[in-house]
């Protein structure tokens, strides 16, 4: 409460922000399992996953949409260039 945290959800969410980047990715794992045991409930634990799972998703559509967006813009400037 000292610090504005009132939920545990609040309380799960900060602690992950605070994890160092420098942490090993198997250390840093085990730490959020742990942080969610302690904070969040099942329910909780499945809504993040799958917004984690979500986000993944859109990252990687957003990453295809870029890629195929290049190899128009350079097949153009190849048009262009033979006209």
């Amino acid at each position: 409460g000292a610090i504005g945290l009132t939920s545990d959800q609040e309380k799960y969410e900060r602690a992950v922000t605070l994890i160092p980047n420098s942490m090993s990715l198997p250390d840093r794992l085990a730490l959020i399992a742990e942080l969610e045991r302690t904070y969040l409930t099942k329910e909780e634990s499945k809504n993040i996953h799958a917004r984690q799972q979500q986000i993944t998703e859109q990252k990687k559509q957003v990453k295809d949409y870029q890629q195929a967006l290049q190899q128009l813009e350079s097949k153009l400037r190849t048009q262009r260039a033979s006209s």
